[in-house]
């Protein structure tokens, strides 16, 4: 009787992990605020057929909280693991991770698995259908200017 208990017990506990993993993984969370800025970000499994395409993200989501139009300026930093990597920054100091953008006022900007859409508001994590060990370690938006525009 007790172990039937304890089985029940565990099944009931992947049940609730699953789901709040679930609920998570559709969650934005809030990675810094500048001047009325707001930038969240979220892991997404990017997969398109047609296309082959097949890879994870972590997408960025610019909030602007003000009346104004915002040109937001800033530096990608963002560090990977396995072969060739180190886990040492891969695109600090290099100007093609310099971007900027214009986020309406009261509007908002997000990158989606869209292979066409604006690349500035995504950063690669991994390849879901290869077997490599390369995948993003962490990242973060460095901000270099927030002004109205």
């Amino acid at each position: 009787m007790k172990a039937k208990s304890i089985i029940l017990s565990l099944i009931f506990s992947i049940i609730i992990l699953t789901v709040s993993y679930s609920q998570n993984a559709d969650t934005w969370t809030l990675h810094k605020e500048v001047n009325g800025i707001q930038i969240f970000s979220k892991t997404v499994d990017c997969h398109i057929e047609s296309e082959g395409f097949h890879q994870q993200f972590v997408m960025l989501k610019f909030v602007n909280t003000t009346q104004l139009n915002q040109k937001v300026k800033w530096q990608l930093e963002a560090w990977y693991s396995g072969q060739g990597y180190d886990s040492k920054c891969a695109t600090c100091d290099k100007d093609e991770y310099k971007f900027d953008l214009i986020v309406p006022a009261g509007g908002i900007l997000e990158g989606s698995c869209d292979i066409y859409s604006e690349s500035k508001l995504k950063i690669f994590s991994k390849f879901l259908n290869f077997r490599t060990d390369v995948g993003l370690e962490r990242f973060n938006v460095a901000i270099i200017d927030v002004s109205p525009n």
